[in-house]
This record gives C-alpha cells, structure tokens and sequence, in this order.
C-alpha cells in the first residue's frame, strides 16, 4: 500500500482500492492542494503505515462476512 505521506500526484496516489492510483484532478484537486493535504495527513502516516493497520484492506469484505454469518 502507498504510504499516505508519499503522494503529491494522480500516478503515485493512493486509493480505495488499494495500489491503483487516482486521478487527483478528476476529483477537484490541483498540485497546490495535494500538497497541503499532504502536509495535513503526514501526522497520520506512522500509524496508518503500521502492520497493524493492515486488517482495514479489506474492511468491507470482512464487514460483509460477518453480517452473513
């Protein structure tokens, strides 16, 4: 997964689907934004990087097996 610190531009962004990038513009965001909000969400990138935070990949499917159960 991407590290949410690392991304300024659509071809190296990350998205909810994990390891495919998005097109930041498509979305209403210039290189000026992204980059203060790149700055805004470097705080969380330790944590959100963690191993930890891996079990959040593949929330919905899981979220679905248990509603299934």
């Amino acid at each position: 997964m991407s590290s949410i610190g690392s991304w300024l531009s659509p071809e190296d962004s990350p998205s909810p689907i994990v390891g495919q990038p998005i097109d930041l513009a498509s979305q209403s965001i210039n290189q000026a934004e992204a980059e203060v909000l790149r700055a805004s969400l470097i705080t969380f990138a330790d944590g959100w990087n963690s191993p930890e935070m891996s079990i959040y990949d593949d929330y919905d499917t899981a979220k679905t097996n248990l509603q299934t159960r």
